[in-house]
């Protein structure tokens, strides 16, 4: 792996030398740096893997051009030099399976800028596996018409979160609908979205229809709206889609409920509790249920 975080312009404009004679260079990190990856002479064409940070959208869009046989890409992107800026037709790359990105938290200086979102910059075809950290103001639009104009074999998705990154309280389950994945990983969604989530889960059988791992997180900061919610919304609404559709099979046999917890708190949920009973029950149908904190199992 080659890891360049400064380069620069040469004096004459030409392109800058760094690893051209590297027969065995596969991966790439690109640092936020002075030039445009044009003017680095590097071995594009034999990279699979790559990863940029920090650095502006166009130079994270042309580094993905100049590596035609790229499967694994990594975006962090910063939005200079400018929000308005045309970036043209999304960018078509034909090999690239896995793309871990994360969008920029900061809102566009001015009102009247439009904001761009990296996954409308992309068509990605062969993607098997998605992770993304969407800031709260990307809508299920951008999502739904990446997957649209895609058409990928998209198997793995998650939405992450971390400071600065939250999903934002979707519309609709439109996205999710005839999505064939095997696997959803969702960290701390909103209460709507998950309210909306389950209720769609629930009545609509072409939601997730090859859905066989689910696996949720949450925190206790809001009163109501913790692990035993999600304990009893999940199992209801899973009970519920097995129940209306025992006729079609639904290959769910996982699922994982995990709360950030809080300091100093236990959970106490009596065995009778709602919740903890139609977990219960699916655990006896065969599906693997876990419920709790990366500490104490409460189901």
């Amino acid at each position: 792996m080659l890891e360049h975080g400064s380069g620069h312009w040469s004096e004459n404009n030409r392109p800058l030398r760094c690893f051209r004679n590297t027969p065995l260079l596969s991966s790439l990190i690109l640092r936020t740096f002075l030039t445009y990856p044009r003017f680095l002479d590097l071995p594009w064409t034999q990279l699979t893997k790559l990863e940029t940070r920090g650095m502006p959208l166009d130079a994270s869009l042309e580094a993905v051009r100049l590596c035609p046989n790229l499967t694994d890409l990594t975006l962090c992107v910063d939005w200079m030099p400018t929000w308005t800026e045309s970036f043209g037709p999304p960018l078509t790359h034909p090999f690239i399976q896995r793309l871990r990105l994360t969008e920029h938290p900061e809102e566009p200086e001015f009102e009247d800028e439009e904001e761009v979102f990296v996954l409308s910059c992309f068509t990605l075809p062969a993607l098997e596996t998605l992770e993304i950290w969407p800031t709260h103001r990307m809508g299920e639009e951008v999502f739904t018409d990446f997957i649209r104009r895609s058409s990928p074999p998209l198997r793995n998705l998650s939405f992450k979160t971390a400071q600065g990154y939250a999903l934002p309280e979707w519309l609709s389950m439109y996205s999710l609908i005839g999505l064939k994945i095997t696997s959803l990983e969702i960290e701390h969604p909103p209460r709507a979205f998950c309210k909306l989530f389950f209720d769609t889960l629930a009545s609509n059988i072409d939601m997730l229809p090859t859905l066989e791992s689910l696996s949720m997180s949450c925190d206790e900061d809001i009163e109501h709206y913790g692990l035993e919610y999600f304990m009893e919304r999940a199992g209801h609404a899973i009970s519920l889609r097995r129940q209306q559709h025992s006729g079609t099979p639904w290959p769910l046999r996982s699922l994982r409920l995990v709360s950030s917890g809080r300091w100093g708190l236990r959970f106490d949920l009596s065995p009778d509790t709602k919740a903890i009973r139609v977990l219960q029950s699916l655990k006896e149908a065969g599906i693997e249920v876990y419920a709790g904190t990366a500490k104490q199992c409460v189901v």
